[in-house]
């Protein structure tokens, strides 16, 4: 219940209630030392993954997917995923649970030149971990741009692919005329 969540009470008992709460909708983690394999598993919302260090693959419900340091990756809940590397790799990852945010796939795209993604991530990554008073509203507000940056940049991302098609279409009829 959101605005139980939203409550703030100074008994202890009703703190340590919201912050499980909180604790089982939303999770914030970093991998800051190289990581080689992560097990195939699940989860119940949303994950976002930034990649920060290192190249490999993602594995999600079954597809293979190259990835490189500044990708995203949003894994939709309830799908199967791995990602391994032969020479590491680091990242950030949150989960979130959002009704409105009805894809049915994964979507892959990349940061900004400014690493503007990432920058978000640290702070949401730092907040959630330091857990100052009212963390649980400056989280939340990093969600909103969070995922607000997802819907840009992901819509970028589709744009993009259908430019990619349009050329390589154009190049494969001047360089085969029939």
């Amino acid at each position: 219940d959101k605005s139980e969540k939203l409550c703030y009470n100074t008994e202890k008992k009703e703190q340590q209630k919201e912050e499980i709460i909180f604790a089982v909708n939303k999770y914030v983690g970093r991998l800051y030392e190289n990581t080689y394999r992560i097990n195939l598993h699940t989860h119940d919302f949303w994950e976002i993954v930034r990649y920060t260090k290192g190249s490999g693959l993602v594995e999600i419900d079954g597809e293979i997917i190259p990835f490189q340091e500044n990708d995203i990756f949003a894994i939709p809940p309830n799908v199967p995923h791995t990602d391994y590397s032969d020479t590491g790799f680091q990242n950030y990852h949150y989960t979130f649970n959002d009704d409105d945010f009805n894809r049915l796939s994964y979507m892959k795209f990349q940061d900004t030149e400014n690493n503007d993604f990432l920058t978000i991530m640290a702070q949401l990554y730092h907040e959630y971990h330091l857990k100052r008073k009212n963390y649980q509203n400056i989280i939340d507000s990093l969600y909103t741009v969070l995922f607000h940056y997802i819907l840009a940049l992901s819509e970028e991302a589709e744009s993009n692919q259908y430019v990619a098609l349009v050329i390589n279409e154009i190049i494969s009829n001047i360089s085969n005329p029939d």
